[in-house]
């Protein structure tokens, strides 16, 4: 089997041998037409000269098909990101209520406040104090400290000056006269038992004149008392004077039962927290 580009190189050559022999055959058909048949060789044409059946193997032609192209669509993905942002915090400190009696101070004033820190910041709404008194305390023999002009009034310090304020009065004490602090306040009327002119008031509103039964969980009523008066607390520990009702019952032999009176006839008289002058003198 010859090869395509063999096959192509001989196919003119054949083409024109076949060309002679149909020339041949026409020039012999004026002659006789036994004697062509018998003395040419040529007469019968081999099959392989009529046509060229060489099978050229389908993998050797170049192909020549266009290439494809396929077009792949571009995808584009989003992905939503949340994003949270705390809103910014802002934190508001109340200021310190200027009338507020505290079990550990007043006002915005701490116990353990300097006196002339505590002097210079008072509110305006108290005024100028109306008294100022220092006292020195010495040792009683019993135990304590007494006042070195009245030996009736104790305290806990050697030193101490107190300032009032109309019916509120504030104490400093230490144990040197250099470095007094404040470590007490009491609230109570005025000896004139004229009207309050301050509106001082623990966190729960209780003051001067507030009644038992109106502040049932803000006002303890502790049995027992001398007659009429009688003490309490309130949640935070500030101390009470009330008076009102029996706070004791005595029977005819004159035993006295401690009892809490109706507390719709108890009231506060006055309030106190810290360090205070205590008195040695009194009926009960």
């Amino acid at each position: 089997m010859l090869s395509p580009l063999s096959a192509r190189r001989h196919t003119p050559a054949r083409l024109t041998f076949i060309g002679v022999a149909v020339a041949g055959l026409a020039l012999a058909s004026c002659g006789t037409r036994t004697k062509l048949d018998a003395a040419d060789p040529t007469t019968t044409a081999p099959a392989s000269s009529t046509a060229v059946t060489d099978t050229i193997s389908e993998s050797s032609v170049p192909n020549t098909d266009a290439p494809t192209t396929t077009a792949v669509a571009e995808v584009s993905t989003t992905v939503a990101v949340t994003t949270t942002i705390p809103a910014e915090t802002t934190t508001t400190v109340p200021a310190a209520d200027p009338l507020l009696l505290r079990v550990d101070g007043f006002g915005a004033f701490d116990f353990g406040t300097p006196v002339d820190a505590v002097v210079a910041g008072i509110p305006a709404a108290l005024g100028g104090f109306s008294s100022d008194v220092t006292q020195r305390f010495v040792d009683n023999g019993n135990g304590g400290l007494s006042s070195a002009d009245d030996s009736d009034t104790v305290f806990v310090l050697p030193f101490s000056r107190q300032l009032c304020y109309s019916e509120l009065c504030l104490t400093f004490g230490s144990t040197d006269a250099a470095s007094l602090a404040l470590v007490g306040w009491t609230y109570y009327p005025l000896a004139t038992g004229g009207p309050l002119v301050l509106g001082l008031h623990d966190v729960n509103g209780v003051t001067i004149g507030s009644r038992a039964s109106d502040f049932p969980a803000a006002i303890v009523v502790n049995p027992g008392g001398c007659y009429t008066d009688g003490t309490g607390t309130t949640p935070s520990g500030i101390t009470l004077a009330l008076r009102g009702g029996d706070f004791v019952i005595t029977d005819a032999a004159g035993n006295q039962t401690p009892v809490v009176p109706d507390p719709t006839s108890v009231t506060v008289t006055s309030m106190e927290a810290g360090s205070n002058y205590g008195f040695l003198a009194g009926d009960c």
